[in-house]
């Protein structure tokens, strides 16, 4: 998988997996944000039968 992003597969910008920019233009979110996808996300899911 880190292959193909630093060959860029995924996207026009490569990304080497040893020069990441880390969190460096992330965005803050606000204490009022709310996004309803995120629960649905991160809610653990049953096993499957």
């Amino acid at each position: 998988m880190l292959d193909a992003i630093a060959d860029g597969t995924f996207g026009l910008m490569k990304r080497p997996a040893d020069a990441g920019r880390g969190l460096d233009g992330v965005a803050v979110k606000s204490d009022l944000y709310y996004n309803p996808a995120s629960e649905a996300l991160d809610a653990p899911r049953e096993a499957a039968r």
